[in-house]
């Protein structure tokens, strides 16, 4: 995440997204922003929505204002406000600020850091924020990693830690269908989970790989997030097949 993002529609889904999925539930969600420097003279252009309040503001009324607010009146493109009353609660969310490090081994210790912080604090859903999203078919041994990538085997550390994770994921402009299905292909031959559920919009999707103790509940309030935000988030679950052993990459909708 770069903070001169903030505030785009990406950011409108993904926060709607959050505050559903936590179901408001005090304590009960981290985030961890993976935050990496600006670059210059490339802040995001997709604020327009901010300005289209007719088309925009029912999906959340609060969420939608707050981050006009920030956005469009005050300037302020900054991650730290997202850590506000109206967008991720305080009262909900605890948020992971430092700046993910290059060096391989620091990136251990920043991703040991936050899960040593989420269990303590005794949190269900961790939220993972990568300026691209996930990799999965990196050599997890590699000596060179991007910043702009949650790499597959830190997204298992914090599984089998006993989080249920989620992570945005940028969807290429062609071919989007058949990416997301190999994603989710791709996570169910590396966890041994038989349910996933994806969050898909017009430029991103998010993962879900929830805890066998939170998929109830996880699914209930994505039928509110298929309710609330309808057309604009697409839920869906899926189902390793039954027999399918991990290997396998056989899926069914549920």
């Amino acid at each position: 995440m770069k903070n001169q993002y903030f505030g785009d529609i990406n950011d409108y889904w993904k926060y709607g997204l959050l505050r559903i999925l936590s179901g408001g539930k005090k304590g009960s969600a981290a985030v961890c922003w993976m935050l990496t420097p600006d670059v210059r003279g490339k802040d995001s252009k997709f604020i327009g929505y901010l300005r289209n309040p007719r088309k925009w503001e029912h999906f959340d009324h609060d969420l939608f204002y707050s981050l006009q607010e920030a956005v469009i009146i005050y300037g302020d493109r900054s991650v730290t406000r997202a850590e506000s009353e109206h967008i991720l609660s305080p009262g909900t969310f605890s948020y992971y600020r430092r700046e993910l490090p290059t060096d391989l081994g620091q990136r251990r210790e920043y991703f040991q850091e936050f899960f040593e912080a989420s269990r303590k604090d005794k949190r269900d859903l961790v939220f993972f924020d990568p300026d691209k999203g996930l990799c999965t078919k990196q050599n997890p041994l590699a000596r060179v990693r991007s910043v702009e990538r949650l790499y597959f085997d830190e997204l298992e550390d914090g599984f089998k830690r006993g989080l249920s994770v989620l992570v945005i994921q940028f969807l290429p402009f062609a071919n989007q269908s058949e990416f997301v299905k190999k994603s989710v292909c791709d996570i169910f031959r590396r966890l041994r989970v038989e349910n996933i559920a994806y969050f898909q919009t017009q430029s991103v999707v998010f993962f879900l790989i929830p805890q066998p103790q939170h998929s109830e509940t996880l699914r209930e309030r994505s039928e509110r997030v298929s309710d609330v935000w309808h057309p604009e988030i697409r839920a869906v679950w899926q189902t390793r097949e039954t027999g399918q052993g991990p290997d396998q990459s056989t899926l069914s909708e549920a």
